[in-house]
């Protein structure tokens, strides 16, 4: 009976992690395929547009702090459970009332919730996962791209078809969030589940500002999404300019963040070859170089095929998050440097948005923006290849 309990127990806990990670992506990525509509709605600068694209960044580099003191207090799933209801509210501010404070205001709420999960939700795994960590992790991280290529590629046809405007495009999301917040009321309220002392870690932050290889973490962490957080936020207006419907350019945008699905839950086979992580790296930022120069020469000729070789170059997510738990002995440690990694490195990644929208501003063309990209795009190899060598945060920290 206990067995059965346990089992239908596990079952609801990945219903609940599976229908949260689902949800990770809509609020931002559904967001970045209607700039240009909400642009012209709004009458929105390029750096109004720009800080609008950053706000994710930001809200994920500060507002993830927390996450650990609340969980503390509160517990993980009672957290979480205020964290999805935080994106609903968000959501429905920010498509109910269309002026740009409340977009702004909005935007902040849906993503302060987002920020605690995505802190929160690796303990989840761990705490009732503990012996399929890689499996449980490989289907999050794939529900997390499905989402993230769903909400891409369809807002804005899905707007279209019911008649609606970008507000209706941004507002259906929070429904799917409605849905997510079921099963984590069910085990915070209906299901009996066993309880976990919380206790310090034994790694504290201020400590990783010592260590080389959480320095290396962050800057390929925050480079990358750096990448992610431009292209969400800037790929459909490029194409747009180009002469692409915004629906073909936000179809093209789900193209670029579906083929992290695959991606994702292939990872972890593709490292399982010794050697693999240095030539993943590589390859992803080949990948980068070619797609930004094709945008150069022929952004709409051949838009699906860049999108595609973008999307290739953005797995270097999951293998950020996938490296950030190799480079730690202990589950403490692992914590601590992905708190290090995602605090510092999505605060760096919040500049992106800002400066690509700047620099088009400044020059009215997208040729600057671009290569400026791809000088980046070089930097965070060559951070990849130094977190690839097999070296220990621990060992860095005399632990």
């Amino acid at each position: 009976m206990t067995s059965t309990s346990n089992r239908s127990s596990q079952a609801l806990v990945l219903t609940a992690i599976i229908a949260l990670s689902l949800n990770l992506r809509p609020a931002v990525n559904g967001l970045g395929s209607l700039v240009p509509e909400i642009r012209v709605a709004l009458n929105l600068s390029g750096a109004a547009s720009g800080a609008l694209t950053a706000l994710p960044v930001v809200c994920f580099a500060f507002l993830g702090l927390i996450a650990p003191s609340l969980a503390s207090k509160w517990g993980p799933h009672k957290v979480i459970v205020g964290a999805i209801s935080a994106m609903v509210i968000g959501q429905l501010v920010r498509s109910l009332i269309p002026q740009t404070f409340f977009l702004f205001l909005g935007s902040f709420i849906a993503l302060a919730g987002l920020a605690l999960t995505n802190v929160l939700m690796p303990g989840m795994v761990r705490r009732h996962f503990p012996d399929r960590i890689p499996t449980i992790t490989a289907v999050y991280t794939t529900c997390l791209a499905i989402g993230a290529a769903s909400s891409s590629a369809f807002t804005p046809t899905l707007e279209k078809a019911l008649g609606g405007d970008w507000q209706l495009g941004l507002g259906m999301w929070a429904v799917v969030a409605v849905i997510a917040l079921i099963p984590w009321l069910f085990l915070v309220f209906g299901s009996t589940l066993p309880t976990t002392t919380v206790h310090p870690t034994k790694v504290p932050l201020q400590r990783l500002t010592r260590s080389p290889l959480a320095w290396g973490m962050a800057f390929y962490f925050g480079l990358q999404s750096m990448q992610a957080y431009v292209l969400i936020g800037w790929l459909s207006q490029i194409l747009v300019d180009e002469g692409m419907t915004i629906e073909r350019a936000g179809f093209m945008l789900g193209i670029y963040a579906a083929v992290g699905i695959p991606l994702s839950a292939a990872l972890p086979l593709l490292l399982r070859r010794k050697g693999s992580i240095p030539v993943l790296v590589v390859s992803f930022a080949v990948s980068f170089i070619i797609a930004y120069t094709g945008l150069l020469v022929a952004p709409a000729d051949v838009a699906w095929l860049w999108a595609l070789l973008l999307g290739f170059g953005s797995g270097s997510f999951p293998l950020a998050l996938t490296l950030v738990a190799l480079r730690a002995r202990t589950p403490d440690g692992v914590v601590a440097l992905s708190a290090f990694s995602q605090c510092v490195g999505y605060l760096m990644a919040g500049l992106g948005p800002i400066t690509f929208g700047v620099l088009h501003d400044i020059t009215g063309s997208w040729t600057v923006p671009i290569v400026t990209m791809m000088v980046v795009v070089g930097i965070t190899a060559g951070c990849g290849l130094y977190v690839a060598r097999p070296k220990m945060l621990e060992d860095q920290l005399g632990l």
